[in-house]
């Protein structure tokens, strides 16, 4: 698959260059991005993303997530006790796009893009290797073990 994300940049820059961009965006996430995962980043960051976003009023449970979204809603943080003790923690957004809306749920360390001020009521954001599940609301997207949360370049809440 690094070969195709390659294909997309191979005219603005050699292959061992590409390569180590995407080592250092996989470093820069703490090693919680696949390899895939990151080179997309880099093609993203390069201008070059051509993937098709889904549509909300597209999801179904069981199904991938790679959207592009804006922030309705954010609800109170809500920690947990996981079963060996840990403590967690959960943040839901109500997101949307010109097709419906659809609740997120953002776990533990992404709980501080909006704590932290990155993300909020207004931002737009990408949702990428996401999954959905049926949860007690309806369908629920959350970037689970592989995904990843990223607010759009240059968007704050607001």
């Amino acid at each position: 698959m690094l070969d195709s994300h390659y294909e997309r940049v191979k005219d603005l820059l050699p292959r061992d260059e590409f390569e180590a961009q995407v080592r250092a965006e996989m470093e820069a996430w703490g090693g919680l991005l696949e390899e895939d995962t990151a080179a997309l980043l880099v093609v993203d960051a390069l201008g070059r993303n051509e993937v098709a976003f889904r549509h909300v009023e597209d999801l179904y449970e069981g199904g991938d997530a790679l959207l592009r979204v804006r922030v309705d809603s954010v609800e109170e943080v809500r920690t947990f006790s996981r079963k060996d003790g840990s403590e967690g923690r959960v943040i839901n957004l109500t997101v949307s796009d010109d097709t419906g809306d659809v609740r997120l749920a953002l776990w533990d360390e992404e709980v501080d893009l909006v704590l932290g001020g990155t993300v909020g009521v207004g931002s737009r954001i990408r949702i990428i290797d996401g999954y959905v599940r049926r949860g007690p609301f309806g369908l629920e997207v959350s970037s689970g073990k592989w995904g990843v949360v990223l607010p759009e370049e240059g968007q704050r809440p607001g």
